[in-house]
């Protein structure tokens, strides 16, 4: 029995993490599970509640790696020790930032947003305008729940895309994790030192005139025993009301991300990722969580850090191709020295 943790410990050391090479029988068990789990998966968003929160976002796609790696759980195990626990921390860093921030009674700016969006659209702003236009007070329209459902997908797009990578290809999902655990050191540092009123709040305060936190009003809509759940859990939950705002904006960053990152990589689904980037930018200006400003610098950020990986990639895998040049150039004088005799 004293021997068994080291024993586990050292194959847990060597196992690769992989899903590949199952066998016919483990793949096709694999698609019995995955039924079987799709079932599972929403019994549970309409008994319980969707699993938007952190902790039973984190377990449902863990479930679903484990599936895809039958006949390999110790290389499960081990990405999910390395490749994901990076990635749960630093959104639990965000989450008690956040909260710290909301509680603390740290002043939330107004500067620059606003004033940027003033310039752009004078003294009511963007908002206000698109409130005008398509917010009909106390009656959300399907519009708005299109709205609210773009929304609220920010706080699991990404995580679901960077299973989904992990399951086919481990190494785009390192390269999409190095990016996202960029992109939220950042955030991070910028919430913590400054962070910003939205739009709804700045209209509370009397710099912008009336305007509906849209987001809120259609929550409260389809209020449900599961939705109450989901918003009132404090169990590692992913804040879906913050009382401040963030700028960037990681609700428009994430989304230009992904579209960076997978612009090349899935050309059919290029209209898709564009659409999906316009339409949070859009969404969250008109529903009143953030301003113009705020969209823009998360776009700006999402591409800086796309840019600054491509270019730390690029330099780490100088190395390994010039070895593999330096390789090809031994293998042709060998070639050479054999014809030559």
């Amino acid at each position: 029995m004293t021997n068994v943790v080291p024993r586990l410990l050292a194959e847990l050391r060597d196992v690769p993490i992989s899903t590949a090479g199952a066998s016919p029988k483990l793949r096709q068990a694999r698609w019995v599970l995955l039924a079987f789990y799709c079932v599972g998966l929403v019994t549970y968003t309409v008994t319980v509640s969707p699993p938007f929160s952190l902790r039973p976002l984190l377990m449902w796609l863990g479930l679903a790696m484990l599936i895809v790696s039958l006949g390999n759980p110790l290389g499960w195990a081990k990405g999910m020790l390395i490749d994901w626990l990076p990635i749960y921390i630093i959104l639990i860093t965000y989450d008690i930032v956040r909260g710290l921030v909301d509680n603390l009674g740290i002043t939330p700016h107004n500067f620059p947003q606003l004033a940027f969006d003033q310039w752009l659209f004078g003294s009511v702003g963007l908002t206000h305008r698109l409130q005008n236009w398509l917010w009909t007070p106390g009656h959300p329209h399907l519009g708005d729940y299109v709205a609210w459902g773009i929304y609220i997908s920010h706080f699991s797009v990404s995580l679901v895309i960077a299973a989904l990578l992990w399951m086919r290809n481990r190494e785009l999902f390192l390269g999409f994790r190095r990016r996202l655990l960029a992109i939220w050191l950042v955030a991070i540092g910028f919430f913590a030192i400054y962070p910003t009123v939205p739009p709804w709040m700045s209209a509370d305060q009397g710099k912008l005139p009336h305007l509906t936190r849209i987001i809120d009003s259609v929550w409260h809509s389809v209020s449900s025993g599961q939705v109450d759940a989901l918003l009132n859990s404090n169990d590692g939950r992913i804040p879906i009301e913050n009382q401040v705002a963030a700028v960037p904006s990681m609700h428009a960053a994430l989304p230009m991300l992904i579209c960076l990152f997978l612009w090349s990589k899935w050309r059919h689904g290029r209209v898709l990722l564009a659409m999906y980037t316009v339409l949070m930018g859009f969404t969250l200006v008109y529903t009143g969580e953030h301003y113009v400003f705020d969209v823009l610098t998360g776009w700006a950020l999402a591409g800086v850090v796309h840019v600054a990986m491509n270019r730390f990639e690029s330099r780490r895998a100088e190395p390994l191709r010039a070895e593999a040049q330096h390789r090809v150039e031994i293998a042709d004088e060998d070639v050479a020295v054999a014809a030559h005799r």
